[in-house]
């Protein structure tokens, strides 16, 4: 059958659909029905474009003055993407949005990246690549949702495919008016929902049920993808993994880099080194407690930390009142961290949670030696289960301190580990994430449904 865009005018009788249409019409259809009535259906100036096989599987039916293509035609057209995110702030989920609609294929895909705000630290940085458009250069309140609404709408009706990139209300809004306009919308999971759904609003938690609603659900990692289906009843075949990757030649150059000469200083002695947010989801109290426990036991080291966040001050009287300001180092955000990487004696992710934990990979692909509480979800499947890091287990402080220390004292253990991590990055490369974002924009795009295109790493 076919897929409907908009309100058939045409009458069904028994089954069938009376013709002529009242406007030319363009059909795909399976090759089967080329020699049948089918044809004769469509009216004067419609046309029917056949496709070998049984392609019929995952298409709509006929309607009034819709556009139809086949796999081959989808291949061959631009389809007009729209991803729509609330900011451009410096996290991994914001990161991974932009660079997707930036990576993506020009000559087949004519990309918009929508932001609510004109705010966040890569302002500036993806605008050469893609379609920027901004709502405002205010921050977000709430008396400003129906110009979010106007806005998102007139965008959304010039497009073929909408995102929403980020969980939140650029997807609610963003679906809303894709539904609408009878568009086909992607929701982006970048979360491990079970854990994260503890932090959030109710407004959050029910949102997050818009994001099941609309055409495929791509989750960053398997284990996010569970954790949503947990609490969003969705249908399995429209939950498709694509985990992130990273640009791997492009980090490793930037991590060759020179630091400043007074952070250089700090890597005289050896370091941890942590990158995030400063949040309740990065944990970095139990960072700072592991680090004060070790340097009791008599194994002196540096504890760098790289980010901004509301946490800042509390973060600093915990070092303090541990004994630890002056070996607790908060170098705030860094638009190039991965210098910092490279020189770390050990990378340490102690989170509560993750959705895929794309900083690991960063720091992997610096050739850091990385330790990892394994939190829900993402770092057990970028270490392949520790294969390419160390993987602790939760709630196991005394295990985290043990794996640091080992690391820390340890060059031989380091320089294995440091390979190990070079080879678990190059199975993230951003070349697999585009090439299955394309694969799935073209399958919605020609009007199949969406498949489980689970690209899992080596």
């Amino acid at each position: 059958m076919l897929c409907r865009e908009r309100p058939q005018t045409g009458t069904r009788h028994k089954g069938r659909l009376s013709a002529p249409f009242p406007q030319p019409v363009t059909l795909i259809a399976p090759e089967r029905l080329r020699h049948s009535r089918f044809v004769e259906l469509l009216g004067k100036g419609g046309a029917a474009l056949f496709s070998s096989g049984n392609e019929d599987s995952g298409i709509g039916r006929i309607t009034d003055g819709a556009r139809f293509v086949t796999i081959a035609q989808a291949q061959s057209s631009t389809v007009r993407v729209l991803f729509c995110i609330p900011s451009l702030s410096g996290g991994g989920a914001e990161k991974i949005a932009a660079q997707v609609a930036t990576h993506l294929d020009q000559s087949r895909f004519n990309v918009t990246l929508f932001a609510h705000d004109r705010a966040g630290r890569f302002v500036g940085s993806f605008e050469n690549g893609v379609r920027l458009v901004y709502a405002s250069d205010k921050p977000y309140t709430r008396w400003r949702l129906p110009l979010l609404l106007l806005k998102t709408a007139n965008l959304v009706w010039n497009s073929d495919i909408v995102v929403g990139a980020n969980e939140g209300r650029a997807t609610v809004l963003s679906f809303l008016c894709a539904a609408a306009f009878r568009k086909k919308f992607v929701s982006w999971i970048h979360c491990d929902w079970s854990e994260f759904g503890k932090y959030t609003s109710w407004r959050a938690r029910l949102g997050l049920r818009v994001s099941a609603w609309g055409d495929a659900v791509v989750a960053v990692s398997a284990g996010a993808g569970a954790a949503f289906r947990r609490l969003v009843q969705v249908n399995r075949h429209k939950l498709i993994t694509i985990p992130n990757g990273i640009e791997t030649e492009k980090t490793r150059r930037l991590a060759h880099q020179e630091v400043t000469a007074e952070h250089l200083e700090l890597f005289r002695s050896p370091t941890i080194v942590a990158v995030g947010r400063l949040c309740e989801q990065k944990n970095h109290q139990l960072l700072i407690r592991t680090h004060a426990a070790i340097m009791r036991s008599g194994v002196f080291h540096r504890l760098l930390i790289l980010g901004e966040g509301h946490l800042l001050g509390h973060l600093r009287a915990l070092a303090a009142e541990l004994g630890v300001p002056d070996t607790v180092h908060f170098l705030g955000f860094k638009s190039n961290p991965y210098p910092y990487m490279r020189h770390a004696a050990v990378f340490a992710l102690t989170s509560l949670f993750e959705g895929a934990g794309i900083v690991l990979i960063e720091a992997m692909a610096t050739g850091a030696p990385t330790v990892a509480v394994d939190c829900p979800s993402g770092p057990a499947e970028v270490l392949g289960g520790g294969r390419f890091g160390v993987l602790v287990p939760r709630h196991d402080d005394a295990k985290l301190r043990d794996a640091l220390v080992a690391v820390l004292t340890n060059p031989q253990y380091r320089s294995n580990l440091s390979r190990l991590a070079l080879e678990g990055a190059a199975r993230f490369d951003l070349g697999q994430t585009i090439a299955s974002w394309e694969e799935l924009l073209l399958r919605l795009f020609s009007g199949q449904s969406p498949v489980p295109l689970v690209h899992e790493p080596g």
